[in-house]
């Protein structure tokens, strides 16, 4: 099933960023602007979020690029791309 409603996307990142880099969920949720780094976010899971992400949403966050974005921003990216396909 394919998720289009933007509520549906930031729950499925979510989840994607969480089982790829063991960051709690609430944790992101309670500061959803904080950079993805300062969250924990090192290389290892940076390369793990851009390996869920491309295999759900076949959307390419580059790796350098995730450890610097908030999952605010991770949101914003996907959504736009899904919205290009």
């Amino acid at each position: 099933m394919t998720t289009t409603s933007s509520a549906g996307v930031q729950d499925e990142l979510l989840g994607i960023l969480a089982a790829a880099t063991g960051i709690p969920a609430t944790l992101v949720t309670s500061d959803p602007d904080s950079k993805l780094e300062e969250l924990g976010l090192d290389s290892l899971a940076a390369m793990e979020l851009h390996a869920g992400v491309k295999s759900r949403f076949n959307v390419l966050i580059p790796e350098e690029e995730a450890l610097a974005m908030s999952f605010t921003q991770v949101c914003a990216y996907v959504i736009e791309r899904l919205g290009n396909a």
